[in-house]
């Protein structure tokens, strides 16, 4: 079980247990990384549900080349997958927040039942049961200090600015793969989301902590099933409401170009989004088995912001971000959505369609990008961190960031929507 446990230093340790402690304090008092008693260090690790502040792996040449390897290929089939998925393009998600379109629905949908197959998979497996079990507990001791509180207000402000400049913290980096305008724009507006959480998180926290620690973190401690036997419904439930949504409007009717006569897998603009969907849960996979972490995107704007200042100015100024500055376990998100960008221009050159797509207006772009990152490292994740991760294994405070999500974003496009209507 999962539990954020109270655990004690000894004032009375040896010089030698004290000299230890200062070499190994970086790694286990900020990362929230098992104890050698097997307690959950209980101190604050900024609520990082994209795991981003974890355990270095091993640090030797090889494993560090395999990682960043790693990174690199699952960010370019991240991104190919992704632009052949077209819930990249802002009109798609600002209309799925009116329902209007489903097709990014059937692709999230279909990327967390790949994600809990995944974590189910590797959890049954003698020889990667343990790497599962690990990340969740990395995890979820990654969100001692977020509450329902900041889990929903967090995951409104995501959905707010999804709906404000139609992308989501993963996604931009593949808009700016295809080409469309204005890509950078949400991205500076993101890095600015990330910087100002950075610059406010002491007093965030402090006001959305919750008053005790929660003792149970997963459906299946509630439940008091194993996790395969809690994840295998909820797996089911989501296959047959993509069905049924299927149904109802099939996916190339919700498509704003259709594939072109005669393309083969690689030259048509469109896959079915649940396949797409599907394909990028499974990275779950390769990024359990060689860094022990799931998907994420958001923290990655964390660590290049950080880099904005000098190392002595950030430490004092906002400890949160000074964490995020060095190290593979902050910048393997960055190498893996670097690829992401790459994955996505090779699609859209393949199809024909690099910068065919339109964006949203500068202004729409920034400020989208600017509450949508502040939202998700205030929720401690975003659509893949919460959305993909944490609902694939089974984390409470995910099954809340993920409806408010929806409901910040549905709120703001009928407000927008009406406003259209109202002045244009």
């Amino acid at each position: 079980m999962a539990t954020i446990q109270n655990s004690h230093i000894d004032t009375n340790l040896t010089m030698r247990r004290n000299e230890e402690a200062k070499t190994t304090e970086g790694d286990q008092n900020s990362n929230g990384m098992p104890y050698s008693n097997g307690h959950v260090n209980p101190k604050r690790t900024n609520g990082h549900a994209d795991s981003r502040n974890t355990k270095e792996p091993s640090s030797t040449t090889s494993s560090l080349i395999g990682q960043i390897v790693t990174c690199c290929v699952a960010g370019l089939i991240f991104g190919f997958v992704l632009e052949k998925g077209r819930v990249f393009e802002s009109e798609i998600i600002q209309e799925q927040m009116l329902f209007r379109r489903n097709l990014m629905l059937k692709m999230f949908l279909g990327a967390i039942a790949a994600s809990q197959a995944s974590f189910a998979l590797l959890s049954i497996i003698p020889g990667t049961s343990r790497l599962v079990t690990q990340t969740r507990d990395t995890f979820l001791s990654c969100m001692g200090d977020k509450s329902i509180t900041s889990a929903a207000i967090g995951g409104a402000l995501l959905g707010s600015g999804m709906a404000i400049s139609g992308a989501c913290p993963g996604q931009i980096l593949v808009q700016i793969g295809h080409g469309i305008p204005n890509a950078g724009v949400t991205f500076l507006g993101g890095c600015c989301g990330a910087l100002l959480y950075g610059l406010t998180e002491s007093y965030v926290t402090s006001v959305t902590r919750p008053t005790k620690p929660y003792t149970v973190l997963k459906l299946d401690e509630v439940l008091k099933l194993p996790f395969v036997t809690s994840v295998l419904p909820v797996m089911v439930l989501l296959m047959g409401l993509i069905y049924l949504l299927d149904v109802i409007v099939p996916w190339q009717s919700e498509l704003t170009t259709q594939n072109a006569a005669g393309a083969n897998l690689f030259t048509m603009n469109a896959w079915p989004p649940y396949i797409s969907g599907a394909l990028v849960g499974l990275l779950q996979i390769p990024m359990v088995l060689y860094l022990n972490k799931p998907l994420g995107s958001s923290s990655s704007y964390c660590t290049l912001s950080s880099r904005l200042f000098p190392a002595a100015m950030l430490q004092a100024v906002s400890p949160y971000l000074y964490k995020a500055r060095s190290g593979m376990g902050n910048w393997w998100q960055v190498i893996y959505l670097s690829g992401a960008v790459v994955g996505a221009y090779f699609s859209a050159y393949l199809s024909d369609s690099v910068a065919s797509v339109a964006g949203t207006s500068a202004l729409s772009s920034f400020a989208g990008g600017m509450v949508m990152l502040y939202g998700s490292r205030m929720a401690g994740g975003c659509t893949c961190g919460h959305g993909l991760s944490g609902t694939g294994m089974l984390s409470l405070l995910s099954f809340v960031a993920v409806p408010f999500m929806f409901v910040g974003g549905v709120s703001t496009a009928l407000i927008l929507s009406g406003m259209d209507r109202l002045f244009f």
